[in-house]
């Protein structure tokens, strides 16, 4: 498998951007699946999600590795942006699930899903409750 290859490669390349905040100052991280959203819970947004938050359960150690939600938060990633849901949600702050509801100054990312423009599929819209981390979700085209 190849994930831990490319973890290292995301690592290595967040703590390259972390030597160069004073020119860049913001640290953003773009992907396809979201880490959390709210529109599917049995699946993208919540297995699937799970999985690249928390990454994969090592058999031997009983413990996850890999997971993106614990490596943003450790190299400061501003925020994340990303696809594969067919709506528009822009998240607070968020780490283990929990939020400070921060506009400025973020302790932890800020996650946004902006997957509507260009899909053909369709639009999807959400079957939960807007959860205390999400801050605007639509399933109209956002930008």
């Amino acid at each position: 498998y190849m994930i831990e290859e490319q973890y290292q490669w995301v690592e290595q390349d967040l703590i390259e951007a972390n030597k160069n905040r004073t020119l860049a100052p913001w640290i953003v991280v773009y992907g396809h699946k979201p880490l959390y959203c709210s529109s599917v819970p049995d699946s993208d947004c919540g297995s699937n999600a799970e999985l690249v938050r928390n990454g994969v359960l090592n058999k031997t150690t009983k413990q996850y590795q890999y997971g993106m939600e614990q490596l943003f938060y450790e190299q400061g990633a501003d925020f994340y942006i990303c696809g594969h849901e067919h709506n528009y949600e822009r998240m607070y702050d968020i780490y283990k699930g929990n939020t400070t509801k921060s506009t400025s100054n973020m302790p932890s990312t800020t996650y946004i899903v902006t997957g509507s423009a260009g899909c053909d599929e369709g639009k999807e819209g959400f079957q939960t409750i807007q959860p205390t981390w999400s801050a605007y979700r639509t399933q109209y085209y956002s930008y």
